[in-house]
């Protein structure tokens, strides 16, 4: 979570009472509700992604299944579309695709605001929260004394709790908080907690300015502190945020891996925000990142618009995934945004795993397998060689701009070729698959309003993670306003938002002779709004 030292006055508004249809959003007891056909058919609304109805919302927050409910808390500010106060918002689902607020479940506090941080199922009640028939959730998180800091003294961000009783619905702040401090610091944050079963105790990771810390508690309130932990920078990435760990799967394997997350606020692969990852093992009190990791910066998305990515927690014991979901947006002109009542998106939820390239281990993404439950319809595309231009969609019959998009193309003789979405206004988002230089450029510099911030337009570049650059395969999930790449088999990933006109429903593989489609197919998907409106009448 970022303390920015230029905040954007809060426009404070008047609440009226409107009709609740699905959507409704409580603020210290308080509620106002919208109707989703009228919040979540605006220009630019996300259809496949989680938005909130109204207001600002940054990072993702203690994602976690309990009894059947996956809950989703992130950065809000209720009162405006810019960063402010920070409360946790809160969402639910039971199929990570259809969302619906809930009140917020943490509120500033007079020690401070409420910044990122984790939730925990406490199952043996090691807190004395709860109770073994009835275990509390448990929320690890950052209060930040924003006067403090402003006065320049240190110490001003403190690790606190909160607790839930009734599945997440209604939170109270603990007496007893702060839990963790440490007095001489200035940027500690963002603590993640997870329960290490090889030691039976809770193990904390938490940012320290550039370096990470990991502390242990057997009752979430009494920590003690473990090691440090300094990793490879990048150039101008300033200080470490929202930090992640856990071992990937759940497999007797001796090989299995441990994922270390960590992101940079600035210093990203292609400028701003990012999120870095590192693979290596953890004995429950250091971690230590294997060769690569410290040598060859790697990270979770190439794009401009993935940040604070963060791990869910208490899959089910018949869930073997890991899985993932980042802030869709970068803090280079998140508060510049062109949208009007709400601001930001989070990416669709990931599945992550290790896979390998030609350098060894590396971690692959891919959308979670209950997307397929949006298909409405699938449509092969037709094995081809390709010389001009194909019209995939207007040959599969699909439209309306949201798509799930595979494709295996080979290209043996052509130097490239490009994959443009595009609308009737002639605006286009283009991938251009670079065999000569082994990359992969995104262009979003005709995608419509791109204005609104210096280097928004900007290309956004990746590098082949595979072996041969003769044979592609590349998935596309396309929104009203971004897209996710998944290429070289999730081994390369780009997510990018933009703000066309009108959406872009057409899909064009552009190329010189030399260019085979393989085989491939395109689905169009249905609204998580529409379809949550439907349902409610």
């Amino acid at each position: 979570m970022r303390s920015l030292e230029t905040i954007g006055r809060c426009r404070l508004r008047e609440r009226a009472d409107i009709a609740v249809l699905v959507v409704a959003v409580a603020v210290t007891g308080s509620t106002f509700a919208a109707e989703p056909r009228a919040l979540y058919s605006e220009p630019h609304r996300p259809q496949l992604h989680f938005s909130p109805a109204e207001h600002w919302m940054n990072d993702p927050n203690g994602p976690i299944w309990v009894d059947g409910i996956y809950h989703l808390f992130f950065q809000y500010h209720p009162h405006s579309t810019v960063w402010g106060p920070m409360h946790w918002g809160h969402a639910t689902s039971r199929d990570l695709l259809h969302w619906t607020e809930q009140q917020i479940a943490i509120a500033p506090t007079r020690d401070g605001m409420a910044f990122s941080g984790s939730v925990v199922l406490d199952r043996h009640n090691t807190s004395g929260f709860g109770s073994m028939r009835r275990p509390a959730m448990v929320a690890i998180f950052t209060t930040h004394d924003e006067r403090a800091k402003q006065a320049g003294k240190m110490g001003f961000e403190t690790q606190s709790l909160a607790f839930s009783t009734d599945g997440g619905s209604r939170w109270q702040v603990y007496d007893g908080n702060p839990v963790l401090r440490q007095p001489d610091s200035q940027d500690f944050r963002d603590p993640f907690v997870f329960w290490h079963d090889d030691t039976a105790r809770w193990v904390g990771i938490l940012t320290a300015g550039e370096h990470l810390q990991i502390h242990s508690s057997a009752d979430l309130k009494s920590w003690k502190h473990e090691s440090d932990l300094v990793l490879p920078r990048s150039a101008g990435a300033g200080v470490w945020e929202c930090p992640g760990l856990v071992r990937l799967g759940r497999s007797a394997d001796s090989r299995r891996r441990w994922l270390l997350l960590a992101s940079v606020v600035d210093g990203g692969p292609n400028g701003g925000s990012a999120t870095r990852y590192f693979l290596g093992k953890f004995d429950g009190h250091r971690f230590v990142p294997d060769a690569m990791s410290r040598t060859t910066p790697r990270w979770v998305d190439w794009g401009r618009d993935n940040y604070a990515g963060t791990l869910w927690a208490n899959l089910p014991a018949d869930d073997d995934r890991t899985l993932f979901i980042g802030w869709m947006s970068n803090w280079r002109y998140a508060q510049q945004l062109p949208t009007e009542r709400w601001r930001s998106a989070m990416t669709l939820p990931r599945e992550l795993r290790v896979a390998r390239d030609e350098r060894g281990d590396v971690l692959a993404s891919s959308p979670i397998r209950e997307l397929a439950t949006l298909r409405r319809r699938t449509q092969p595309i037709a094995t081809a060689r390709i010389a001009g231009t194909r019209n995939l969609s207007a040959e599969a019959g699909v439209r309306g701009g949201l798509y799930d998009l595979e494709l295996r193309v080979r290209a043996r003789a052509a130097a490239s070729f490009t994959l443009r979405f595009e609308n009737g206004s002639g605006e286009s988002l283009r991938l251009l698959v670079d065999r000569e230089q082994r990359r992969y450029v995104l262009d979003r510099a005709r995608t419509g309003n791109v204005g609104f911030s210096p280097g928004f337009a900007d290309r956004q570049i990746a590098p082949m993670a595979q072996e041969t650059d003769t044979s592609f395969s590349l998935r596309v999930l396309l929104d009203h306003s971004a897209a996710e790449f998944f290429l070289d088999g999730g081994r390369t990933v780009l997510t990018t938002v933009f703000f066309p006109t009108t959406p872009l429903d057409s899909v064009h593989l552009d190329a010189q002779v030399g260019v085979v489609l393989e085989r491939g197919s395109i689905s169009e998907l249905a609204s998580i709004w529409r379809d949550a409106a439907r349902r409610a009448d």
